[in-house]
């Protein structure tokens, strides 16, 4: 079984921000035109969890709650959008698992935020794997939703 990243966070001590939009002109300028990422959108998001749905980070429930860091992130698969490309999908497969690294899916793939258990089991086409078993099928997994 899998449970989201909300479930492992204490809200009294969760607080995400860019810390680029802090920097004083023209510093922030200069370290704005640093950053890889497509589009105008340059801070991103760590609030990648879409309740109901496949979209965000599931950690196996082996891993105690509000613990992060280390090995933790062995443990977890992530259902996000390329942190430099974000209309590219990607699948982040942690090393507990069968298989482990960062994969792209085929272009018709449904988008994660789609997803719902209500669905049943969904094929995702792993791209990247050079192997004839390179399908992730999201479902009984998660069924925690």
């Amino acid at each position: 079984m899998l449970r989201r990243t909300s479930d492992l966070l204490r809200p009294e001590t969760a607080h995400i921000d860019s810390p680029l939009r802090y920097y004083a002109q023209p510093m922030q300028a200069e370290i704005y035109a640093r950053v890889n990422r497509e589009g105008s959108d340059k801070d991103g998001s760590l609030e990648v969890d879409i309740p109901g749905t496949l979209a965000g980070v599931w950690f196996r429930d082996d891993l105690p709650i509000g613990v992060s860091g280390g090995d933790s992130w062995l443990k977890a698969n992530a259902f996000a959008p390329d942190v430099r490309r974000p209309s590219q999908p990607r699948i982040s497969i942690g090393s507990a698992f069968t298989i482990e690294g960062l994969y792209g899916v085929q272009l018709d793939a449904p988008a994660f935020s789609d997803v719902t258990a209500s669905q049943g089991a969904v094929g995702f086409r792993l791209d990247g794997m050079d192997s004839s078993s390179n399908h992730l099928i999201a479902g009984d997994p998660f069924q925690t939703w």
